[in-house]
């Protein structure tokens, strides 16, 4: 499994210690570990704009991050919590943020980790001679062990100790960074990789239409200014942070179906299908999927879809196979024809907006249907997908239960039907690890 999927990073406040900032931040990998990470006043001050520390809420540091090419402005997410409700927050950032977050991402231990930039706090802090002169002096009030003049010696000494150790650190730490910056560029100045941005909406209201660009790997950020970007989302839907690392599209497993109306799939194949979204637990299932370099099938609502369509467009554009799951999710068998008809090509043509590929898969809800939905189906190179595998998972918000049903049936040759959920979201890598046990492949349905 993993590391990155095992990994949570809890922002508990920013500090100022010698005109320098510094992220309070708990890391959960391996054990919980606390420790103050450097980072620069740009990406400080934005997130001390969108961060009001409280004993009510708390804030995740997400591994997201996006590059828009034509301003080069970084961007992440940082999810503010309150019981079981989360709210994505986004904030503008510099390269090194996003650089020092890469590293906490796919470190495998915590002493890999830059000793010039995360201090653990479980290491003595540099201002720790203060708070043993101030012992001292406690104890000498009542005990006499120690004379004032002798304190106020320490406290000079240890005054100097601290002014010193700034400046040599200040020192070794730019000087470190710039041998970092001097040795990448001349590792990486002639390597071009294809780097995903994120679909921006402007100020003036326009939408950058092109996800992907091509970017030098040694071309740093060096605008320390908003720009006129505009990150911020309106009440209707939430723009989508892509991850640097996200496969081809190639990379992914995929199965063409050839049945009008399928149930299942030859043995040595499985497909897991997720239904009911978009939804907030959208992407991170495609994280999970892509960790694991595997297929997956989403079966979007229209009305969902309306409300998010960024989510839509991000797994589509990273590879993943999108079918319809009706417009408004209702019985289809209880509908007319006509009124099944618009449930189908409205929910097609609205995904066929959102994504600019034609959309052939639909999935009815509750596999309900007519003849008359079928019939048409028949000469239009729809497809209508079922399943043959249901863990029952919306009956549950225990993942062990979920993992559970899946791991008591024959899964080889299975279409598994999923819905978006919490439990979902934490079932999904046994799920994925146990079907890779069995030497399953696990594809996307075309």
């Amino acid at each position: 499994m993993s590391t990155y999927l095992g990994k949570l990073l809890e922002l508990k406040s920013i500090e100022k210690k010698l005109d320098a900032y510094f992220l309070n931040v708990q890391l959960s990998f391996e054990q919980d570990t606390e420790m103050l990470w450097q980072i620069d006043d740009y990406t400080a001050e934005k997130l001390k704009a969108i961060t009001t520390f409280d004993e009510k809420h708390k804030y995740r540091l997400s591994f997201n991050s996006s590059h828009d090419f034509n301003q080069d402005q970084y961007a992440s997410i940082l999810a503010k919590t309150y019981r079981d409700c989360s709210e994505p927050l986004y904030f503008h950032c510099t390269k090194d943020y996003i650089d020092n977050l890469t590293a906490i991402k796919h470190i495998q231990h915590i002493d890999e980790l830059d000793e010039s930039v995360f201090t653990i706090k479980n290491l003595e802090p540099a201002n720790a001679q203060i708070e043993t002169v101030k012992a001292l002096h406690e104890d000498s009030a009542h005990n006499n062990y120690v004379s004032r003049s002798s304190l106020k010696l320490i406290a000079a000494f240890a005054m100097i100790s601290i002014l010193l150790f700034s400046y040599v650190s200040f020192t070794f730490f730019n000087k470190i960074s710039f041998d970092k910056k001097v040795l990448a560029q001349s590792i990486q100045q002639y390597n071009e990789v294809e780097e995903p941005v994120l679909p921006i909406k402007l100020n003036n209201g326009a939408e950058e239409q092109n996800p992907i660009q091509i970017i030098k790997l040694n071309n740093e950020f060096h605008t320390e200014q908003d720009k006129s970007l505009q990150l911020y989302v309106d009440n209707s839907d939430e723009n989508v942070v892509i991850e640097e690392d996200t496969p081809k599209k190639d990379d992914i497993p995929s199965f063409d179906l050839e049945e009008v109306v399928t149930y299942s799939i030859p043995k040595g194949y499985v497909a897991l299908t997720f239904d009911d979204g978009p939804s907030k637990y959208s992407l991170e299932i495609m994280e999970i999927l892509e960790e694991y370099k595997v297929g997956g099938t989403f079966f979007f609502i229209g009305s969902n879809a309306e409300k998010f369509p960024d989510y839509v467009k991000h797994i589509k554009t990273n590879g993943y196979s999108i079918g319809s799951h009706s417009m408004s999710h209702p019985n289809m068998a209880t509908l007319s024809s006509e009124e099944q008809e618009n449930e189908l090509i409205q929910s097609m043509n609205l995904l066929k907006e959102i994504t600019n590929e034609e959309i052939m898969l639909f999935r009815p809800p509750y596999g309900s249907y007519k003849k008359e939905l079928k019939d048409l189906f028949d000469g239009d190179n729809y497809k209508m997908v079922l399943w043959n595998n249901d863990p029952e998972d919306w009956s549950t918000r225990n993942p062990d239960i979920v993992f559970k049903n899946i791991k008591n049936t024959n899964v080889s040759g299975s279409i598994i039907i999923l819905h978006e959920s919490q439990a979902v979201v934490d079932a999904l890598p046994s799920i994925i690890e146990y079907l890779q046990e069995l030497e399953l492949k696990i594809v996307s349905l075309k």
